[in-house]
């Protein structure tokens, strides 16, 4: 009896060293930040044979995202999307068959009037190395783990 009394108290005390050591680990929102500013801030990616460009700005507190057309046509496009870091929703890789380069980003926005969460601001980054793509994906699925725990919504 006192051997496994013992024993049990020996792996309570492991289990919750190793838990404490895996939340001291992880990023905070500013580390994450910084990180996502090396990856993102001043990176160009160029889609071949559809000839657009897309480039990124991260900030402490939003994500704009350009894309422009690299060869000018009579029906160039050129759009730019701003999204607000703290109301961080869905953070995936797209889901279509053909197209897994992208990350797609989802947005809540509070409605004025009802004070309702519904979907809203999507922006899509599109990172051609599945390396960097995979790194970047995980920092964003971070940083909305921590907008949701500032916001009161963490689901743990």
């Amino acid at each position: 009896m006192k051997k496994t009394l013992t024993i049990l108290i020996i792996l309570l005390g492991f289990s919750c060293n190793s838990f404490a050591q895996e939340k001291q680990n992880d990023a905070t929102w500013n580390e994450t930040i910084e990180f996502l500013k090396n990856q993102l801030n001043e990176r160009v990616e160029y889609e071949s044979g559809r000839e657009y460009a897309n480039s990124f700005k991260i900030t402490s507190t939003t994500l704009t995202t350009y894309f422009k057309a690299v060869i000018p046509t009579k029906h160039s496009v050129t759009s730019t999307e701003t999204i607000k870091l703290n109301n961080l929703l869905v953070v995936n890789v797209n889901d279509e068959k053909f197209i897994k380069e992208v990350i797609v980003i989802r947005t809540v926005n509070k409605s004025v009037l009802s004070n309702t969460g519904r979907l809203s601001y999507i922006a899509v980054l599109r990172i051609n190395d599945e390396f960097e793509r995979n790194r970047i994906l995980k920092a964003f699925k971070h940083l909305t783990y921590l907008a949701q725990e500032k916001n009161g919504k963490s689901k743990f």
